[in-house]
Formats: C-alpha cells, sequence, structure tokens
C-alpha cells in the first residue's frame, strides 16, 4: 500500500492509540479538496490539533497520510480512542465517489486487516449521529472486496491448451510434437525452422486472449 507523506505539524501533543478496533469511513461534504485544506480547516474551525483522520483519499486515488497512524484520531466521538480512521475526498450525498477511490479503499482495508488484525470497517453514521459517509458512500464494494481473494495465474502449457479448444487434441499434439522435432533436427529448413517455436507461440497468444 503506498501512502503520500505531508509532514503536516500539529498544534499539540498527539495521545497514543493503544487498541484498533474499527476503521471509520468519512467524507469530505465539499469544501476541502486536500490534506493540507483539511488541516488548516480544522485547525481554525475546531480549535483541533490538526487534521482529523489518519488516511485522506483523493479523487484519483491516491492515499494521503494525515494524522500519525500510531496516534488517536479526531474523527468520531466515543471512539477517538480506538479507531483509525479514512476521509474520501467529496460529497457523497450529492454525487458518487470516483472509482479509483473505491479501489483504494478495498486496497486500505486489505491493509489495515494485516496491519491491525480483527478491525471492523463502518461508516461514520453508524457511531455517531451524522449523514457521513454520505448516502452513495460505496462500503458495501469496498468491504466485499477487501473479502475478495485473487486468484493465482494458473499458465497453461501449450498441450493444456490444445486440449481445451480443439476437438481433435491428440492429432494437433501429434503434429505440432513432429514439426518441432524436425525443426530441431534439421537446420537446412529455412523459414520453416520457425516451427521450433511454436508451442511458445500457442502459449502467448492463448494467454493474451484471457
Amino acid at each position: 500500500m503506498k501512502f503520500i507523506e505531508h509532514n503536516l505539524i500539529f498544534t499539540g501533543l498527539l495521545r497514543e492509540r493503544h487498541i484498533t478496533k474499527y476503521c471509520i469511513f468519512h467524507h469530505t461534504g465539499g469544501g476541502w479538496d486536500t490534506a493540507e485544506e483539511i488541516h488548516e480547516g480544522q485547525i481554525k474551525e475546531h480549535s483541533w490539533f490538526g487534521i482529523a483522520y489518519h488516511v485522506i483519499v483523493y479523487p484519483d486515488g491516491s492515499a494521503h497520510i494525515g494524522r500519525p497512524f500510531g496516534k488517536c484520531d479526531a474523527s468520531c466521538f466515543g471512539h477517538n480512542e480506538d479507531a483509525f480512521s479514512v476521509c474520501f475526498i467529496g460529497d457523497f450525498d450529492k454525487h458518487a465517489m470516483a472509482p479509483e477511490q473505491v479501489t483504494t479503499g478495498i486496497e486500505l482495508m486489505r491493509w489495515a486487516c494485516k496491519e491491525y488484525p480483527g478491525i471492523i470497517g463502518i461508516r461514520h453514521w453508524d457511531l455517531y449521529e451524522t449523514s457521513c459517509p454520505g448516502r452513495s458512500f460505496q462500503d458495501r464494494i469496498i468491504m466485499e472486496g477487501m473479502m475478495k481473494v485473487d486468484e493465482p495465474e494458473i499458465k497453461l502449457t501449450w498441450k493444456e491448451i490444445i486440449k481445451k479448444v480443439s476437438n481433435s487434441p491428440e492429432k494437433w499434439d501429434a503434429g505440432i510434437t513432429a514439426a518441432v522435432r524436425l525443426a530441431q533436427d534439421d537446420g537446412n529448413l529455412g523459414d520453416l525452422e520457425i516451427f521450433r517455436w511454436l508451442p511458445d507461440l500457442i502459449e502467448k497468444v492463448y494467454c493474451s486472449k484471457k
């Protein structure tokens, strides 16, 4: 997981967080478009020590560091000491999340589950009376994507490919094997010598179509 550091300066001493139960999802609701704007705005408007959130996700999907990860946040009353917070730039009561933000949300939850085993992804409004993170926030897609296990890529040999795509795999197998053997044994075939690379060609073409 790649995070972009901003080295924000806080106006006071931040408390250490000793337990991490939740990953709380927020949106900015409009008005602030960068980590620096959130940081400065929350100092001026709330007299907080600085930005409330640990990670800010921009519309392009980039993930930016706000509060140091090991510190308490200031994003959800009653849970500032047991939560890791993520804020997505945008107002999701008015418009949809960018697909890049959804993808990063999935990656963030996968990262958080490894970093903080047992962590629960949850919306701000599930813990406090608020409309945040907005009606269009894609928490279900993020959580389902987080649970999905990427299937390892399975590379088939040319013989296995022939069995999958041909009605007469034995004949193709025999013919290709004979052509390859001839090309390898006889160095005077001219252009026909390329038959020795036929199995590699079959594998590359098949994999490129998947």
